[in-house]
């Protein structure tokens, strides 16, 4: 998951009496964010998005610089770059580039700085598991045994890394796909447990996840239900499949037993149940907490077993809000500033990756927002003879109807002297325009520049 975050610093140039040459185009800063060891791929426009040609010439990316922490695997004369960060690394990273117009004339050096975040990964939740054996019976339990009903917020793949050791029982084996071994003490009836710990792909680690395993009285009888425990988030169907609920259940004489009968949960539907333990469950709309059900087993000699306990916690809603990135934007007075898709929302980002839209604003004082659409296109017009700085504010939305905290958009609205000052007048183009055939595609003394391909 990445995002991209621009800022539009409005950078006009202009032409003077004093000044007849060709004017460059102008390079605007850019910045962008991307999580930990997360290429960044951005689209054209790109970074030529917020850059400018007084005259209004065509422009393309033409040469840059390489980054400290990273490599661009691509870039384009139409903007769009790809920038891979290296393996591990977080802080901020940074490249320059040049323009180039139609009349070859180069703009300034153009900074683009890049956060690498840190992982916003969430740690694993394990959820208890219950067995039972006969005494003196190794339990066999095979994958995806122990993480059958663990949950990762993140749709991470999970592994059982560590484990304590059982006081009445050994673990001759257990693997970290979830599968395990154990070997009962000669002559121990009663309960045992160990415990164990799960780990995401990113590393991050569960709290213990305690393991119980009943030892049961060896000799005829009926079959034993072993209470089960599942968790699936808010809204979200649970789907187990067989062996399920009686993976960990047991028949003293050995026999096959299959479930039978169950009850209704209070507060979700079990819209299947097949004999062979596999079960759906569907909680009711926007239900958090336990709900639970019983079921019966029956052995090949029409044994019935005891009322065996399923509880399912359906847990709150691990989405995450929204977090709008703030944008600046600029247009001389008395000009209509319009802004296409994505634009407000080039730069925001969803911690889960959830589609975002623009839901609510808040109007500017100086100005009017005559358009503004959920896909972050609007249209600003600032009031007449309006010079200065006018604000306002906007709120996302993700797929899941979470909010974000209102993101603030600053436009610019400067006068024809201000542009100026703005990029030092005169004296920054005919400084600039001395510079800019070193810049052309070849080696300066301050740092490596290549051609950017078209």
């Amino acid at each position: 998951m990445s995002f991209m975050r621009t800022i539009g610093l409005l950078a006009m140039a202009l032409t003077t009496a004093s000044n007849a040459a060709a004017a460059p185009p102008i390079g605007v800063r850019d910045a962008y964010v991307t999580g930990r060891n997360a290429p960044l791929s951005i689209a054209a426009p790109g970074l030529s998005g917020n850059d400018f040609d007084p005259e209004g010439d065509p422009f393309v990316v033409s040469n840059y610089s390489p980054p400290a922490h990273g490599t661009l695997t691509s870039i384009v004369t139409n903007g769009s770059f790809v920038y891979v960060p290296d393996p591990g690394f977080v802080g901020t990273d940074s490249f320059v580039y040049l323009l180039m117009d139609e009349a070859n004339d180069a703009s300034n050096e153009t900074l683009v700085t890049i956060e690498v975040l840190a992982d916003p990964n969430r740690a694993p939740i394990g959820t208890g598991d219950a067995y039972g054996t006969p005494a003196g019976t190794t339990l066999t339990i095979p994958a995806p045994g122990l993480l059958a009903n663990d949950y990762d917020p993140d749709g991470n793949e999970l592994v059982a890394t560590n484990y304590s050791e059982p006081s009445h029982g050994t673990l001759t084996s257990i693997v970290t796909d979830g599968s395990f071994v154990y070997v009962p003490k000669p002559g121990f009836v009663g309960t045992d447990a160990f415990q164990y710990i799960l780990q995401d792909e990113s590393g991050l680690s569960s709290i213990e996840v305690p393991v119980t395993i009943e030892i049961l009285a060896a000799g005829p009888g009926n079959p034993v239900g072993i209470a089960d425990a599942y968790v699936t988030p808010r809204d979200t169907t649970l789907s187990v499949g067989a062996p399920g609920l009686t993976a960990n259940d047991r028949d003293p004489a050995g026999e096959e037993f299959m479930v039978t009968n169950y009850s209704t949960p209070a507060h979700g539907t079990v819209t299947s149940i097949v004999t062979n333990g596999s079960f759906t469950y569907v909680p009711d709309p926007g239900f958090v907490g336990t709900d639970s059900f019983v079921y019966l087993l029956m052995d090949a000699s029409n044994d019935a077993s005891n009322e065996t306990l399923v509880t399912i916690e359906v847990l709150p809603d691990f989405n995450r809000a929204p977090v709008g990135t703030p944008d600046e934007y600029g247009t001389p007075v008395g000009v209509t500033l319009s802004v296409p898709a994505p634009g407000l929302a080039a730069n925001d980002y969803d911690p889960d990756g959830d589609e975002l839209i623009v839901s609510n604003y808040f109007p500017p004082a100086h100005g009017t927002v005559t358009s503004i659409v959920t896909d972050g296109s609007f249209v600003y017009v600032p009031d007449p003879g309006f010079n200065g700085i006018d604000r306002f504010e906007y709120a996302l939305v993700d797929s899941s109807g979470e909010f974000s905290s209102t993101t603030r958009v600053t436009i610019q609205v400067p006068e024809a002297t201000q542009l100026a000052s703005l990029l030092g007048g005169c004296m920054f183009l005919t400084a600039l325009a001395a510079r800019r055939a070193s810049f052309r595609g070849r080696r300066t003394d301050r740092r490596e520049w290549r051609n950017a391909p078209r």
